[in-house]
């Protein structure tokens, strides 16, 4: 049995956007779904990104070092949308992975990047 330190709790409360609840529900749900109780390639995907969302949010608002509240909602916003880039980046991974074995010979891959590059020169 590991040592428990007491720690008082506080309540936090901050102004979020009506969806932040649901996203957040989703984001544990995606971390309880990885292998290894999220701890893996999950993990690895959503720490950098987390970091980079304070960073940005730390250099774009100074003042959240002064508000725990505003602090408190930049991470629990920055986790929650680490969480869901991580999800969907593998999600796209999975079904790349997919696609790409079904094209044998390339062609599905040559035709969709031609059809990608054609789409970008006709709207710049």
């Amino acid at each position: 049995m590991g040592w428990a330190m007491a720690i008082p709790q506080r309540t936090y409360s901050f102004r979020a956007p009506p969806d932040l609840g649901a996203r957040i529900a989703a984001a544990l749900a995606e971390l309880r779904a990885a292998p290894g109780s999220g701890v893996g390639p999950l993990t690895d995907a959503v720490t950098p990104t987390f970091e980079l969302h304070i960073h940005r949010a730390l250099a774009g608002q100074p003042e959240l070092i002064l508000d725990q509240s505003a602090f408190i909602r930049a991470a629990v916003e920055g986790l929650t949308g680490a969480v869901e880039s991580a999800a969907a980046e593998a999600s796209d991974e999975q079904e790349y992975q997919a696609w790409v074995a079904d094209d044998e010979d390339g062609e599905a891959t040559r035709r969709a990047a031609l059809e990608r590059e054609a789409r970008r020169w006709a709207n710049p």
